[in-house]
């Protein structure tokens, strides 16, 4: 069985629904959710019934504001300390942006905007659209883990009866480091 992180962002206060979604897909697994920020009593609870065993609060100076550079280093800094061998993420604007770079700090491989996966013996395999969707690509990773995953929302659909269960929170410091740019 994978040890996965699943990154999730908030839309107000509420968690983005593509998180659910391959939260949904990846039951049965060890999965810990990561936020930078905090999150309300609704998410949290909303996380453990999709699934999620742990779920982290990051917070530091200077993530109120996207930064790219800050948030792939904070991100990079919790997930060096852990042991995960996939990490998984919406492919929304900041998703796309935020993992490749995460990818590339690890020097690891990434699948981008998977639209189905399978994760087998603890191997992920996906499906990928190419060319507006005209064909398909099955994509797996290989080298070093982490792997990272971006999942395009909307794709994968919400689990009907997912997985019931208590989730471990806890709050994790992490450091930006040095911040050039942000986004306003």
């Amino acid at each position: 069985m994978a040890n996965i992180l699943v990154l999730t962002e908030l839309s107000g206060n509420s968690v983005k629904p593509v998180t659910l979604e391959v939260l949904g897909k990846l039951q049965g697994h060890s999965l810990e959710v990561a936020c930078l920020g905090e999150l309300g009593a609704d998410s949290v609870e909303q996380l453990a019934k999709f699934g999620a065993a742990k779920i982290h609060s990051l917070k530091g100076k200077g993530l109120d504001k996207y930064s790219p550079e800050g948030h792939a280093q904070a991100y990079k800094s919790f997930i060096e300390a852990q042991s995960y061998d996939y990490i998984f993420a919406g492919a929304t604007s900041q998703g796309k942006d935020l993992i490749p770079r995460l990818a590339g700090l690890f020097n690891a491989g990434m699948a981008s905007e998977v639209t189905n996966f399978t994760m087998e013996g603890g191997e992920f395999s996906g499906t990928r659209p190419l060319f507006a969707g005209k064909c398909l690509a099955k994509v797996e990773i290989k080298g070093p883990k982490p792997h990272f995953i971006t999942v395009r929302p909307n794709s994968l659909g919400l689990a009907e009866d997912p997985q019931s269960g208590p989730a471990e929170q806890n709050s994790t410091d992490v450091s930006t480091g040095t911040v050039r740019a942000f986004i306003k």
